[in-house]
C-alpha cells in the first residue's frame, strides 16, 4: 500500500458515537509497503465526524511490524475507534484487540524524557526552584538519576549547579504538573526502577562496602542478595519559602526510603505548592526496613513514574497502594509521634476504603494491621502501618 493510499483511508475513517477507551494494535502493520514509508515517519491519524485528527507516532518492533497505540478522544467508542482500524488494517494485521471498555482514559500517552544533566538536577527543596519540565497529569517522565552521593555509572561524581546550597540527594526536577494545587493529592505511579551495575552501602566513614549488580541479584563479601530497587525520594517542597535539607523526610514526600515502593506501587502525596513541584531521586538496588547503616545499595538509576492529580483523595500525610496492600506513612524525630501519625492514618484509609467506624477499625487494626519502622536513618524516623488485601478471610 502506498503512502497516499493510507492516508486517503486514514481520512475516510469516520468514529460518530461517545465514550472514551483506547484501542491498541500491534504486528503486521508494516505489511507489504514498509519499504516505501520509512517507519520513523509512520504515524497512525484518525479522523471524527467534526474533522478533528488525533495521531501517534508508531514504534518499530522488529523488522517486520511495528508496535502503535491509537487513543480514542474523549466523547467517543471504543466500538467506534474498533471499527475504524479495522478498515485501516492490513489483511496480515491479526492482532488487533481493544482494550477493556470499562477503562476510561484521557486523549494522549506522553511519555518525557530528562537526561542526565546538570540543569536537571538539584541538590535541596525549595518551592523557588525553577521546574525543570512542565507535564500535564497522566503524563509520563522517563531519566537518570546519580546515586545519592552524586557518582554516576562511570563512578565519577557528578558536579552540581551550585555546591553551596546542592549538599543533599542528587535529585531529579522539580517537575511541575500544570493544574496542580496545593491541597490537592499527588499520585505517583512507579512505573519502572533499573539500578545500574555497581552500588554501595555506607556504615561509618571510611567504612563501605561495594556491591556488583547482575541481573537481579547483587553480590559483595561472598554474598548474594536478591534485587527490589526503588527511589528513596518521591516527594515535594515544603510551602515555606527557603532551602531546605533532603534528608528528612515530610508530609509532602522526599526521603520516604521504604524498601516497598518498588515498581507498581502508586504514592499519594499531599500537594503542598501550586504546580506540585515533584523531585525524585536516591536510588536504591536493595533495603531492609530500618535502613540500619544510614544507607542502602545506593546506586545510579534508570526509571520511569506517571504523575497524577487526584482532587477526590484529601490527606494529611503520604499513603501508598502496592499490589497487595494499603500503606499508610508517619514521620517524626520521636519514633512512638510517627507509629501514632501512620496508625491515624490507617485509621483513615480503613474507614474510606471499608467503611468502619474508627473505634471499629482501631480494634480491627490491632488483630490484622502491622506496623513497620520504615528508617531510623533521616533524623526524622519514619514508621508505616500495612493492611494487606487478604487481611480479612
Amino acid at each position: 500500500m502506498s503512502r497516499e493510499a493510507v492516508k486517503e483511508r486514514i481520512q475516510c475513517v469516520n468514529l460518530g458515537v461517545t465514550s472514551d477507551y483506547v484501542a491498541t494494535g500491534a504486528r503486521g502493520w508494516l505489511g507489504h509497503w514498509k519499504e516505501s514509508w520509512p517507519t520513523s515517519r509512520l504515524s497512525i491519524g484518525v479522523m471524527d465526524t467534526c474533522h478533528s485528527c488525533w495521531a501517534l507516532p508508531v514504534e518499530v518492533a522488529d523488522e517486520d511490524s511495528v508496535a502503535y497505540t491509537v487513543l480514542a478522544p474523549r466523547r467517543r467508542s471504543v466500538l467506534g475507534f474498533g471499527l475504524a482500524l479495522t478498515q485501516l488494517k492490513e489483511p496480515s494485521c491479526h492482532h488487533f484487540r481493544v482494550l477493556d471498555p470499562r477503562l476510561p482514559l484521557r486523549i494522549g500517552v506522553v511519555i518525557h524524557t530528562l537526561s542526565l544533566e546538570q540543569r536537571n538536577l538539584h541538590g535541596h527543596f525549595s518551592r523557588d526552584l525553577t521546574p525543570v519540565l512542565t507535564i500535564d497529569p497522566g503524563d509520563s517522565v522517563r531519566f537518570s538519576v546519580p546515586n545519592s552521593g552524586w557518582l554516576v555509572e562511570s563512578g565519577e561524581k557528578f558536579a552540581p549547579r551550585d555546591p553551596a546550597i546542592d549538599t543533599g540527594h542528587a535529585l531529579l526536577g522539580p517537575i511541575a504538573v500544570r493544574g496542580a494545587r496545593a491541597g490537592q493529592t499527588l499520585a505517583v505511579r512507579v512505573d519502572a526502577v533499573r539500578p545500574g551495575s555497581w552500588g554501595i552501602t555506607k556504615t561509618q566513614p571510611p567504612h563501605f562496602i561495594r556491591w556488583e549488580i547482575h541481573g537481579d541479584r547483587a553480590i559483595s563479601l561472598g554474598r548474594t542478595v536478591r534485587l527490589a530497587p526503588f527511589l528513596g525520594v518521591l516527594g515535594m517542597p515544603p510551602p515555606e519559602s527557603g532551602i531546605h535539607s533532603t534528608i528528612p523526610p515530610r508530609r509532602f514526600g522526599g526521603n520516604i526510603d521504604c524498601k516497598d515502593l518498588i515498581a507498581g506501587t502508586t504514592l499519594f502525596l499531599p500537594i503542598p505548592v501550586d504546580g506540585a513541584l515533584f523531585s525524585t531521586g536516591d536510588g536504591h538496588a536493595a533495603q531492609g526496613d530500618g535502613e540500619v547503616s544510614g544507607t542502602a545499595i545506593e546506586s545510579p538509576v534508570e526509571g520511569q513514574l506517571t504523575l497524577t492529580v487526584r482532587d477526590d483523595l484529601r490527606l494529611e500525610w503520604p499513603i501508598a497502594r502496592t499490589a497487595n496492600a494499603w500503606f499508610t506513612f508517619g514521620f517524626d524525630e520521636d519514633l512512638r509521634a510517627a507509629a501514632r501519625i501512620a496508625l491515624d492514618g490507617m485509621l483513615a484509609l480503613m474507614g474510606r476504603e471499608h467503611g468502619l467506624a474508627r473505634d471499629d477499625a482501631l480494634a480491627l487494626a490491632s488483630v490484622v494491621v502491622d506496623m513497620r519502622v520504615t528508617q531510623l536513618a533521616n533524623k526524622t524516623l519514619g514508621v508505616h502501618a500495612v493492611l494487606t488485601d487478604d487481611a480479612f478471610a
